[in-house]
């Protein structure tokens, strides 16, 4: 069954201009520009791209925290823009998120027993001593020890924090999880464990899952898709396996390519993305991804590439992808 639909959501920022002009019309940035997928219920996606991707901005606009300008996004069908304000606060509960920097998400001044039952006396108005019981069940179950549910955030880890952000995001039991980077800001070791942590829990819960990572190791473990994105587009899409396996669109090949081998006698990948990734103010014509290809064509610059769909499954925006020579 699709939980959450997805079509031609776009996302873009006006830019005051600075210095000579500053009374000229503002600059327009395109964060994400016609993206379009389905996710079903206890389905993971991995979003995948470089550092002004959109990814981050893509996930906030599907849960309503960045406002869309173009495009819809349906739950179970229905159209977020026609609900009410009733139905769209009950909607809430059931799309949570965890984030990126796991003590500067959490409120320095509440305990974490307090963080963790917030949602539930905001939410379900769940009496205290009940949101407080069930804040300590849920710490139990995130592996945390329920006797420290009077401690402060800024007396836990970085991995510890991460673990009260989950616990707080899951105790309304909601149906969508969306994780931006929760584990790049923690030691190798401990993203292991919260990503395990976060596997474990998406199974016995049923959750869908957004998982937005750089690490395409991580995305591969923890996802059941993976999306490639390169500044606000989708690149290609296509089951985690096949994706890291045999990528089809140049982009995803580099960001592959671009990853160390740690054995020293294994060869020599090859060379890593050339330029820089390009101004969203001023994105390039034609596909996005041209200028820095090593399979591009003199059409590339002309029209955005159509999505083609080589194989059940996967998707591809690159009429020149690996396979086609």
């Amino acid at each position: 069954m699709t939980l959450l639909s997805v079509r031609d959501l776009s996302v873009t920022f006006d830019v005051p201009r600075r210095g000579a002009m500053p009374w000229a019309p503002p600059l327009r940035l395109h964060a994400v520009s016609n993206m379009s997928f389905d996710l079903a219920a206890g389905e993971t996606l991995g979003i995948v791209g470089e550092s002004g991707s959109g990814k981050s901005t893509l996930a906030r606009a599907v849960i309503g925290t960045v406002p869309m300008s173009g495009g819809e996004v349906l739950w179970e069908g229905k159209p977020l823009s026609g609900m009410s304000p009733t139905e769209r606060r009950g909607l809430r509960a059931q799309m949570q998120m965890v984030f990126q920097d796991p003590l500067a998400a959490l409120n320095p001044r509440m305990t974490v027993g307090e963080i963790i039952a917030e949602p539930l006396r905001t939410h379900r108005d769940v009496p205290r001593r009940e949101a407080r019981l069930r804040a300590q069940e849920m710490m139990e179950r995130v592996g945390l020890l329920p006797n420290l549910v009077n401690r402060y955030p800024h007396e836990f880890s970085g991995g510890q924090c991460q673990r009260i952000g989950i616990a707080r995001a899951l105790i309304l039991e909601p149906r969508l999880l969306v994780c931006d980077e929760p584990v790049s800001a923690l030691d190798v070791s401990v993203q292991a464990q919260v990503v395990n942590l976060l596997r474990r829990l998406g199974r016995e819960m049923g959750l869908a899952m957004i998982f937005i990572a750089h690490d395409l190791a991580v995305v591969r473990q923890v996802s059941d898709r993976v999306m490639v994105m390169y500044l606000g587009r989708r690149m290609e899409e296509g089951p985690a396996r096949a994706v890291t396996d045999a990528p089809l669109h140049p982009y995803t090949r580099a960001l592959i390519d671009s990853v160390p081998v740690p054995d020293p006698r294994a060869p020599r990948r090859a060379r890593a993305i050339r330029g820089e990734l390009p101004s969203p103010l001023n994105p390039p014509s034609g596909c996005v991804f041209h200028p820095r290809c090593p399979r591009a064509h003199p059409d590339c610059s002309e029209g955005r590439p159509p999505v083609l769909r080589p194989t059940p499954g996967r998707a591809v925006a690159c009429p020149y992808h690996e396979g086609t020579d």
